[in-house]
């Protein structure tokens, strides 16, 4: 499991539900608090907090292990990814958006957002980051858009 803080050790506890080999990968300091090493620990899932120099492995075989900069090394087969999440357009804020603590972008339960005729949806708003969710995110704004742009002309 590849990520830092929270998050990725609620996702690792939940991976350890199907795996008893899983290693919590920070790349660095983890942003960990003792209390989530506590609950790491107690499940058997060991923190590495080496920076990460590549991962090895080939198309054809599959990863073979992470390889950090000190020269050790942890063999896997499968690593999942937690990376940071980063809003990529500033479109929301410049237009005065409000954002919540992790930098997503607040709707309400119709999608729309503090500013009036703005939708967002997917990856931007708060919740689960997957694909699936995602489209179906933006497939509820757009009806609640379409459902506020009928209103207005039927007004």
């Amino acid at each position: 499991m590849y990520g830092r803080g929270k998050a990725v050790v609620g996702l690792a506890l939940l991976i350890s539900r199907w795996s008893t080999n899983v290693v919590v990968v920070t790349d660095g300091p983890g942003h960990l608090t003792d209390y989530a090493r506590q609950r790491l620990r107690r499940q058997g899932i060991a923190v590495r907090q080496e920076p990460v120099a590549r991962l090895v492995g080939t198309a054809k075989t599959g990863l073979r292990c992470v390889e950090f900069t000190d020269g050790t090394h942890l063999e896997c087969r499968a690593l999942f990814l937690h990376p940071p999440q980063e809003q990529r357009s500033p479109l929301a804020a410049t237009l005065g958006a409000r954002h919540n603590g992790k930098g997503a972008v607040w709707v309400d339960k119709n999608a729309q957002t503090t500013v009036p005729g703005l939708y967002a949806a997917g990856d931007m708003v708060p919740g689960q980051q997957q694909a699936l969710l995602a489209a179906a995110s933006g497939s509820k704004a757009a009806i609640c858009l379409n459902e506020g742009l009928t209103k207005e002309e039927v007004a």
